[in-house]
């Protein structure tokens, strides 16, 4: 299972209170084996308080991937947080925009 999206907002690096987190904390803690990618938070170039959010939260930084492995790898399920799976070259069964989900 694929995460597109893990921090608070689009186009940021700012994981503080991000639901996405919670997200992916619940999924992991139900068992999925799950793959985060979000182009905006590499772990190398974090700093300030979103250390502390990768320090309460260490699971985010093993499971953080990069766009090759997105695009090279077949998903099963695609949860998309920032409405941007159609900029990607994904191959999936299935794609849930939770933006859409009413």
């Amino acid at each position: 299972m694929l995460l597109l999206g893990i921090a608070f907002k689009n186009a940021s690096d700012d994981l503080r209170e991000s639901p996405n987190i919670d997200l992916a904390r619940m999924l992991i803690t139900a068992g999925y084996q799950l793959s985060i990618f979000d182009p905006y938070v590499t772990p190398q170039n974090l700093m300030g308080q979103n250390l502390g959010v990768l320090s309460n939260s260490p699971f985010i930084r093993e499971l953080l991937v990069d766009q090759a492995v997105i695009e090279s790898t077949a998903w099963d399920l695609v949860i998309d947080t920032r409405s941007s799976a159609s900029m990607y070259s994904l191959s999936a069964e299935r794609v849930v925009d939770v933006n859409r989900l009413k």
